[in-house]
């Protein structure tokens, strides 16, 4: 996910100086870096539904913000088009397996 070519727009979180009314709406923020931080803090093992949601979180709040004819919509559409519950279901699984690599895995995982 992280090297997809539209996803340069999350990979770290909104910086509130270049959007200062993007925390305004945005109440639940969400980026590839904060994600990153959770795989690598195993937070995830919990449930393969808390990795979905922050990732529909993350899309779905580029959305929310941007209208559709931006180019924040268009690689949140982008982004997300290419991606299946399986897709990440099989990544999940990977990672739980081999959970002393997981970060590695996590990271060399086609999900796109």
């Amino acid at each position: 996910m992280h090297d997809h070519p539209d996803a340069w727009p999350f990979k770290e979180p909104v910086d509130a100086r270049d959007v200062p009314d993007y925390y305004d709406i945005i109440k639940d923020p969400m980026d590839l870096k904060t994600m990153s931080k959770r795989v690598e803090s195993e937070q995830y093992f919990i449930t393969l539904e808390m990795f979905l949601t922050d990732v529909r979180r993350m899309f779905a709040n580029a959305r929310t913000y941007n209208s559709p004819d931006t180019i924040y919509f268009k690689c949140s559409t982008s982004c997300w088009n290419p991606f299946s519950q399986e897709k990440f279901k099989q990544a999940f699984n990977l990672v739980a397996k081999f959970s002393s690599n997981y970060v590695e895995i996590f990271n060399q995982t086609d999900l796109h």
